[in-house]
């Protein structure tokens, strides 16, 4: 493959231009800046991206990558592969990678940084064999901490499906902002959280070979300070284990890690980073590599946590980053027109609260006016009963000079009791005592 050829595969139809003079980076650094949405590390500022690997290597690791996962009989000439075959991607053909990205050596700018449309990153400058350095028309650096600017591509300008692959491998879902990677296939560190090595074998998480790390002596060490039987003592989840400590160390080169979850005696982990783009590039620098030990990591999109919190907190973050990442996009005229719909918003609710405040004064009023005017009523009674009482005092007391207490008494009866009724008279009136003429009676 020579120099043509590989910048056709990364999307050059153009004539290789010569890379910029180190003497001169200021324009190169300005659009290094302008591109990322942010400026670039200091480092690789002011320099020109390293060719990874040569054209010859890279042809001879795609062909010895075609051979090894190759399962068809029909050569498609148009992808430059074998196609049909099986469909699998086992990890029991999964051999090391012989190239890994080394961003403080390898990044720098290209001629995707001078582009009057900002390039999507090198994908293999993320997977460590970019032949072309400088001369790449993509970019070679970290993905900006802003993020990505659509949903439909990741930062590589890989079109996303409409869901994942059973396997969540790929380039990820439209459905859901992934920032967690499965990695799986870990060899733990020998301390108190791994599980202890049978006398056979390593086991599922520890090397085979008997005696485990270093002829034995980091298991008989992590055996000893756990006491007797050689059962492990839990430490507290303050403490970080050694696993998590290698995984924080080899993926924290790829972007800021919000959090590490090990499921230890498993071997396998769970890395969260802060932005979906981080862990797009994380993904590819770290498949199939290894962290302190021979093993070959499998990296993979992460499931959806069943906790109910963590959706609720992924849900959360989701949203803030977005209303983050509006504000960014927002002109001036955007934000004066928000800042006044906002200015509107506040005064309907101080109107609305003014008016609710107004009602609940004037029911605190009524409710004020009802009460005093009930006290009245019972004062007004007070008053009378008391006026009465002291009128039967005095009444009693004119009287007790001239009759008995018990005449006074039936007198204050009599006068509480009410008058006879008057007799009734008969149709005829005076005539029914009217006598007979007759002379007989």
């Amino acid at each position: 493959m020579n120099a043509a050829k590989a910048s056709a595969a990364f999307g050059g139809d153009g004539p290789s231009a010569p890379p910029p003079s180190s003497s001169s980076p200021s324009s190169s650094a300005v659009a290094l800046a302008d591109a990322s949405g942010s400026a670039a590390p200091a480092p690789y500022k002011a320099r020109a991206a390293r060719k990874q690997i040569t054209t010859a290597r890279l042809a001879a690791i795609r062909q010895e990558a075609d051979k090894s996962g190759n399962t068809g009989q029909a050569y498609n000439i148009w992808y430059n592969k074998y196609s049909g075959g099986e469909q699998g991607d086992s990890m029991g053909n999964k051999t090391k990678a012989q190239t890994r990205c080394d961003v403080a050596r390898d990044a720098g700018y290209t001629r995707g940084d001078s582009a009057a449309v900002r390039p999507y990153i090198c994908l293999f400058f993320a997977r460590g064999y970019c032949p072309l350095g400088s001369e790449c028309n993509h970019l070679h650096r970290l993905p900006a901490a802003a993020g990505i600017s659509e949903q439909g591509r990741d930062i590589f300008g890989r079109d996303k499906h409409g869901d994942y692959r059973d396997d969540m491998g790929g380039v990820g879902s439209l459905q859901r902002v992934n920032r967690t990677l499965y990695v799986g296939r870990i060899i733990e560190e020998a301390d108190s959280f791994s599980r202890p090595q049978s006398a056979g074998g390593g086991g599922a998480n520890m090397p085979a070979g008997g005696g485990g790390w270093a002829g034995g002596k980091v298991l008989q060490q992590a055996k000893a300070s756990s006491g007797a039987g050689g059962k492990l003592r839990k430490e507290g989840k303050e403490q970080m284990s050694g696993t998590e400590r290698v995984l924080r160390r080899h993926f924290s080169e790829w972007g800021e890690i919000q959090r590490i979850k090990v499921l230890h005696t498993r071997s396998c982990a769970f890395v969260t980073y802060v932005h979906e783009a981080q862990a797009q590039f994380a993904k590819e620098a770290m498949s199939n590599q290894s962290l302190d030990h021979d093993e070959v990591l499998n990296v993979r999109w992460a499931t959806d946590d069943p906790n109910e919190g963590a959706q609720k907190r992924d849900r959360d973050e989701r949203e803030s980053e977005g209303r983050a990442a509006i504000e960014r996009n927002l002109t001036d005229e955007q934000r004066a027109a928000g800042a006044a719909v906002r200015a509107l918003e506040m005064a309907e609710l101080e109107e609305e609260s003014d008016a609710k405040r107004r009602r609940l004064e004037e029911e605190a009023y009524a409710k004020l006016v009802e009460e005093n005017e009930r006290n009245w009523a019972e004062m007004e009674a007070q008053e009378m009963l008391r006026l009465q009482a002291e009128e039967e005092a005095a009444l009693q007391q004119q009287t007790s000079r001239f009759v008995s207490r018990e005449a006074l008494g039936g007198l204050l009866a009599l006068r509480k009791e009410p008058p006879p009724p008057a007799p009734k008279q008969s149709a005829l009136g005076g005539l029914a005592a009217y006598g007979s003429d007759s002379e007989e009676e």
